[in-house]
């Protein structure tokens, strides 16, 4: 492996874990039926800023990932933990149920 593609291997990590981690907080969010706006105004943040960072488009300080885990009611650690195994990372399935004929 080269250097070049270690370091495209880190970014590509890097890339999709920021997308579970916005997964999980869209879904945290979503459970405790707080709307982008409520979790931005709790969290002294942007309701556009929540939706990139629940889109995974935009890279975060620790700082604000501080913010919105105190928002909404768990742990930064729990927070990571989650995004890294994956767990709460899929959309709820109970919303994208198909609709029988």
């Amino acid at each position: 492996m080269t250097l070049q593609s270690a370091e495209d291997d880190s970014h590509s990590d890097a890339i999709q874990f920021r997308r579970r981690l916005g997964v999980v907080i869209r879904n945290l969010r979503t459970e405790r039926r707080l709307t982008q706006q409520a979790l931005a105004d709790a969290s002294t943040l942007t309701r556009v800023f929540i939706g990139q960072l629940e889109k995974g488009s935009t890279n975060v300080a620790i700082d604000t990932l501080f913010l919105v885990c105190r928002t909404l009611g768990i742990t930064f650690s729990e927070l990571v933990i989650k995004a890294q195994a994956g767990t709460n990372a899929e959309p709820n399935s109970s919303r994208r149920r198909k609709r029988s004929s």
